[in-house]
């Protein structure tokens, strides 16, 4: 979810981090996700949100994110070309 975020706004999810310590300080803290942009999909928006689900028991396994439909179509994209 956060290489997805990462991809999609050309910088770190969490900015005001300045170094690994903060940044794991800053997420460990916060009941609040990173914002990404507005402007992405609903299907891309539903797979962040499913790939950072704090609750561990929740989140998407790898193997279920691979036929999400978001990623689905894009995989299924390049097999075609």
């Amino acid at each position: 979810g956060m290489t997805i975020i990462e991809m999609a706004t050309g910088t770190h999810p969490w900015p005001a981090a300045t170094n690994k310590f903060s940044l794991m300080f800053q997420i460990a803290q916060s009941t609040d996700f990173p914002p990404f942009p507005e402007t992405l999909s609903t299907d891309c928006k539903d797979l962040i949100l499913k790939c950072i689900n704090r609750d561990v028991d929740k989140r998407i396994s790898a193997e279920a994110c691979l036929s999400h439909p978001w990623l689905a179509r894009i995989t299924t994209g390049l097999s075609s070309a």
